[in-house]
This record gives structure tokens, C-alpha cells and sequence, in this order.
């Protein structure tokens, strides 16, 4: 049976836009639609509260967004599953833009993906749409997007285009699921803080994009396919799942640019990189609107340094976010992107609780733990911040904030062990 996806609705409620569809052919299961809740697991439930229809909730008023760009957060969302499964999608109509960037957009997954797509031709062809229409916007005076989470990459873009004044955009259900709003109170709050300390401004967006997905099905079955698959979310889909969402957003904002940091370098191997790169992201366009994808080209180090640089000569402290592991937004100190952030400042000669790490001695004893009984990797993107400490051997002894002081003497044991 062939794999459809058929949009039969789409639905404006103000700040609100929701998607009726139609599942058909084998792919049905990677998708969540059971509508029994006593079928679906108890944590899903807890972080997915609405598990029967995808959603998005802006800011912005977009109930009077064109249908061929309110189709482009679901059709941004699936497509790579689409072009795997040789999905045939059924829309009413599509942004003239958006459809023909479809083909390059494609040809970037296969550029860092080779032998994921081979029965895709082009990244059009498997929309079936009534009407292609051009949406431009009305007036030139262009505004600039820059996403937010609050991590390295994300603060390294907003100091290169803060001169641009862009509005910073922080999405919930991405890392935050819609189920867990107290740790969205807080990420939304520092956020907005940010926001209003560099005179910019803010928005969010709040979705179950991740929810509607059945990421155990989809990962058994393409890694039976290729072994060496990490797993979709990363690989393959949140790069134009995000970017795609902004659509409606940017048409009401008149919004020229979108900015998004890389969370790779030009220090990856093409199959190393994540499903967001410049292959895919720059190739993202819709209505009036382009995407650049930030810093490619630093190393995270660079992009540290950047950082510290900014806070410093502006004397305006900021608080890294940076941790996927803690439920509660803030950074748990103890996992391998916390320790290679906090190590990474340090190793650069700055005091990591200036930065949003709440260090104490027992993090300090966990950490230390961990590097002893290998449970962190020392990877390749380690290199430069250990190359760091070897170049410096009385680096840590500069370091004598009185918050800091008392724990330079168990950090120095984990230096020893990276060096």
C-alpha cells in the first residue's frame, strides 16, 4: 500500500495554527496518532499532553497567514521522512518559494547523508499540491530572526548580528517539552530578560512538533538500514524542522533573515554532521525570506572566546544554557556538554560561574568521578581546550575568584586526567 499523508485541514485559531491529516501505507506507524491515551506511555503523556494533532502557538496574530505558508511548519517537520519512506504528501496549496527550494534543500541531505535518499529525485516531487502561489511581502523594510536557546552556539550568532538588531526567538518543544512548563517559565523569563538588557526583542513559539513522531520505530528502522545512524531528531530532522516553523512568524514580521548558529565546524566529516548545516539551512527559503546559517566556520572554542570577549568589553554578564540532560533549564554541570563548556571557559582563563555554571565541590567530585571511570568520552571537540591547559600549566592558578578559588585544587585533577 502506498505511504500518504494527506492534509485535509488546516486550522486558525488567532496565535494558532493546527493540521488535520490522514495516515495511510506501512509508514503509518512512525507517526503518533492513537488516540486511546491508555495505549501511549506514561512519560509521553506527561511531556505530550496533546497527542492527536500537530500544533504551533506564536506571539503573533497569524489566523490571516496564507494557507501556502501555514503548511510549511508540517510539511518542514516530515519531509525527510517523506523522502526516506517515498511518501506521497497531499496539500491544497504551497508557497511558490518554499516548493522549488524543496529540490536543493534535498540535494544538501544528500550531500552529508549519501544513500538515505536514492529513490528521491527531486524534494517537490512527492508533494502532490493544487496551487503553487508567490508570497511576497508588501514592504522591503526587512526585519532579521535570530534563534535562541541560550546555548554557545545561539549567543556566539546573536553577538555577530546584535548590530542588526534581529528579534531573538526561543522555541518550546524542542529540548522543553509543552509538558514541562515550569522549566519553560524559567528559560522563557531568562530569556526575555536578555531580550530586554540588549533592547532587542523576544518571542517564542510553542509546539508538539517532536511529539506526533514515533522516534523508537524510526531509529530501529533506519538504523536496520544504516548501522551507523545516530538518530532522526539529530540526524535528519530538527535543522529545517525549526527553520520551517518560523514560517508564519516571518510573513507577519516582515522578516528578511533568519539566523541560526551551527552547532558543527568545518571541523566535522560530511557524515558527521548534524541535520542542521549549512547544506540544508541555507537552502531554507520561503515568502520574502532566506536563512543563514551562522559561524560554520568556528570552532566551538572560537565561539567561546567570542563569548567571553562580549561580556567582558560590555561588562554585561550572561548565563549559558547549554545542558539537554536537567528538566529544570538550567545546566546540570556534570554531562559531557556541560563539562566541555565549563572546561572550555576555563581552559580560555575565565571563571565558568561567571557564565552560568553553579559549580560546588561535590559537581566538582561527580565530574572528577566520571573522567576516572570513563563515562565521559574525550572526543575530538575536546582537543583545543586540552591543548589549552598543556600550553599553560599555571593557567588555573591565575584564576582567584573567591566563588571559584576553593575549587581549583579538585579541577586541577581533572585537567591532569584530559592532559
Amino acid at each position: 500500500m502506498a505511504n500518504l499523508f494527506i492534509v485535509e485541514k488546516v486550522e486558525y485559531k488567532k496565535n494558532r495554527i493546527s493540521y488535520k491529516y490522514r495516515i495511510e501505507g506501512d509508514w503509518k506507524n512512525v507517526f503518533r496518532i492513537e488516540k486511546d491515551k491508555n495505549k501511549l506511555e506514561s512519560w509521553y503523556l506527561q511531556q505530550f499532553p496533546d497527542t492527536e494533532t500537530l500544533y504551533y502557538e506564536y506571539t503573533s496574530d497569524i489566523d490571516k497567514v496564507p494557507y501556502g505558508i501555514a503548511i510549511i511548519p508540517l510539511l518542514s517537520n516530515i519531509m525527510p521522512l517523506a523522502w526516506f519512506f517515498d511518501a506521497t504528501i497531499y496539500v491544497d496549496e504551497i508557497d511558490e518559494t518554499y516548493y522549488y527550494a524543496l529540490d536543493n534543500i534535498l540535494k544538501g541531505y544528500k550531500t552529508f547523508r549519501k544513500g538515505y535518499f536514492n529513490d528521491a529525485k527531486k524534494g517537490s516531487e512527492c508533494i502532490v499540491v493544487e496551487k503553487i502561489v508567490r508570497n511576497k511581502q508588501k514592504t522591503s523594510c526587512k526585519k532579521f530572526l535570530t534563534l535562541f536557546s541560550g546555548g554557545v552556539d545561539a549567543w556566539d550568532t546573536l553577538i555577530d548580528v546584535i548590530f542588526l538588531k534581529p528579534i531573538m526567538l526561543t522555541i518550546w518543544g524542542s529540548d522543553i517539552f509543552p509538558g514541562n512548563s515550569k522549566a519553560w517559565d524559567f528559560v522563557k523569563q531568562t530569556n526575555s530578560k536578555i531580550a530586554g538588557s540588549l533592547a532587542l526583542g523576544f518571542t517564542h513559539i510553542k509546539t508538539n512538533f517532536r511529539g506526533i513522531l514515533n522516534y523508537g520505530i524510526i531509529h530501529e528502522y533506519i538504523k536496520s538500514l544504516h548501522p551507523n545512524f545516530n538518530d532522526y531528531w539529530w540526524s535528519l530532522q530538527h535543522g529545517l524542522a525549526l527553520i520551517g516553523m518560523t514560517a508564519p512568524l516571518a510573513h507577519v514580521e516582515n522578516i528578511g533573515i533568519i539566523f541560526i548558529g551551527s552547532s558543527q565546524s568545518l571541523l566535522n566529516h560530511w557524515f558527521e554532521l548534524s541535520a542542521s548545516n549549512p547544506f540544508i539551512d541555507d537552502n531554507i527559503k520561503f515568502g520574502s525570506t532566506i536563512t543563514v546559517h551562522k559561524s560554520f566556520q568556528k570552532s566551538r572554542n572560537d565561539k567561546i572566546r567570542n563569548i567571553i570577549k562580549y561580556s567582558k568589553l560590555n561588562n554585561h554578564p550572561l548565563r549559558l544554557r547549554v545542558c539537554w540532560e536537567r528538566m529544570s533549564g538550567e545546566n546540570c554541570c556534570i554531562c559531557e556538554k556541560c563539562l566541555r563548556t565549563w572546561l572550555a571557559i576555563l581552559s580560555e582563563g575565565f571563571n565558568p560561574m561567571d557564565f552560568g555554571f553553579d559549580l560546588n565541590e561535590a559537581i566538582i567530585k561527580q565530574s572528577l568521578d566520571s573522567f576516572v571511570n570513563r563515562r565521559i568520552t574525550v572526543s575530538k571537540y575536546w582537543d583545543e581546550t586540552i591543548n589549552n591547559f598543556k600550553g599553560n600549566k599555571y593557567l588555573l592558578d591565575a584564576i582567584n575568584e573567591e566563588n571559584i578559588k576553593s575549587l581549583i585544587p579538585s579541577i586541577k585533577e581533572i585537567v591532569n586526567i584530559l592532559t
